[in-house]
């Protein structure tokens, strides 16, 4: 049987209004909103961008926009600092780089590459584990 476009989403619509009301389960709504009461009660500077004064919040503006400025200042002067700082970053990694035998990194890499599969491994087996529903 196939539906066309209209009548897919017709049948999905009409599938999920049959679906009952999840619910809550007991004792989240309550956590819910003592949650919402305890970050209401932060005081401004711990809250985000949006919930401090005008005043502030202009203030930093201004100063943002202020050390950008003398950042651009200082490049537009002739001080590469950045480009300055790059190059010996570079220079002192390739330096490393140039230090260790090839088999450590490839035994890094190995390493590294062994360490994320036995993370998602365990991560996968934690979640089947306790997704699995059991009979009460």
């Amino acid at each position: 049987m196939k539906l066309s476009p209209s009548e897919l989403e017709k049948f999905v619509h009409r599938s999920l209004r049959e679906l009952p009301e999840a619910a809550a389960r007991p004792g989240w709504e309550a956590r819910v909103w003592a949650e919402i009461g305890r970050r209401r009660a932060l005081p401004w500077w711990r809250q985000s961008f949006a919930a401090w004064p005008a005043a502030v919040r202009a203030s930093f503006l201004l100063l943002s926009v202020a050390a950008g400025t003398a950042l651009a200042a200082v490049r537009w002067q002739g001080w590469p600092l950045g480009a300055t700082l790059l190059r010996l970053g570079g220079e002192a990694a390739a330096a490393v780089a140039g230090a260790v035998p090839s088999a450590y990194l490839y035994g890094a890499i190995a390493l590294a590459a062994g360490g994320y599969a036995a993370i998602v491994t365990i991560g996968a087996a934690a979640y089947r584990a306790l997704s699995i529903r059991r009979p009460a």
